[in-house]
C-alpha cells in the first residue's frame, strides 16, 4: 500500500509540474481558443480532486497499525 501510496505521490506531482509549465501556453491560446480555458479549468480540478485522494489515502495508511 505505502509503495502504491509513494508512486500516485510522484505521478500527482509530476501532473503538478506539467500543469504549471502549461498554464503559461494555455493562457495565451486561451486568448485564441475559449475551449482552452475550460480544458485548463478541467485540468485543474481533476488535479485537485487527485490531491484530495491522495491525502484520504495517506490518512488511512496512518491508520493501518504497523
Amino acid at each position: 500500500m505505502v509503495k502504491a501510496y509513494q508512486k500516485l505521490i510522484k505521478q500527482n506531482l509530476e501532473l503538478k509540474d506539467l500543469y504549471e509549465t502549461l498554464v503559461p501556453v494555455y493562457t495565451e491560446l486561451a486568448t485564441q481558443a475559449p475551449n482552452v480555458k475550460q480544458n485548463l479549468k478541467m485540468l485543474n480540478e481533476q488535479i485537485a480532486t487527485q490531491t484530495f485522494l491522495l491525502r484520504k489515502l495517506k490518512q488511512d495508511l496512518e491508520r493501518i497499525p504497523r
